[in-house]
């Protein structure tokens, strides 16, 4: 991966490619982080990782899509099952999570954290400015 960008950021309108593919954090407009990633998709798909996900995929996530792999080719966001949260405050530490695991190649799919630690876990990697895997359970 290249680095971090904003999650906040506006229309960026980058084509992405399975060369070049992206993870990213995002804020749906609702007090509500998922993380979308591009990462093991063919050209054009995204995955939504959504830890408090109820049938419904913001609007604010999809156009934020859109903007990542361009109105061409885009089909939708592909919901991937994936922990949920058991509150209403643990979306940012699971969009963090599933987003750090993408980058270490590890579907979070497959993955179950352990919710007691994340929000240290985060907040140690961010001290330490390097982003580490979750503690899983």
């Amino acid at each position: 991966m290249q680095g971090l960008q904003n999650p906040l950021l506006g229309p960026v309108r980058h084509i992405r490619s399975i060369s070049n593919p992206f993870v990213q954090i995002l804020h749906t407009g609702n007090n509500h982080w998922v993380c979308i990633s591009s990462v093991g998709c063919s050209d054009g798909i995204v995955n939504l990782y959504d830890s408090l996900y109820h049938n419904v995929i913001s609007k604010e996530a999809e156009e934020q899509a859109i903007n990542l792999v361009g109105t061409n080719s885009f089909p939708g966001l592909i919901v991937v099952p994936i922990q949920q949260q058991k509150n209403g405050s643990d979306c940012r530490v699971f969009a963090a999570a599933f987003a750090t695991a993408l980058v270490y190649g590890v579907s979070p799919s497959l993955l179950e954290f352990d919710t007691t630690k994340l929000r240290d876990h985060l907040c140690e990697c961010l001290k330490g400015r390097k982003l580490e895997m979750s503690p899983l359970l």
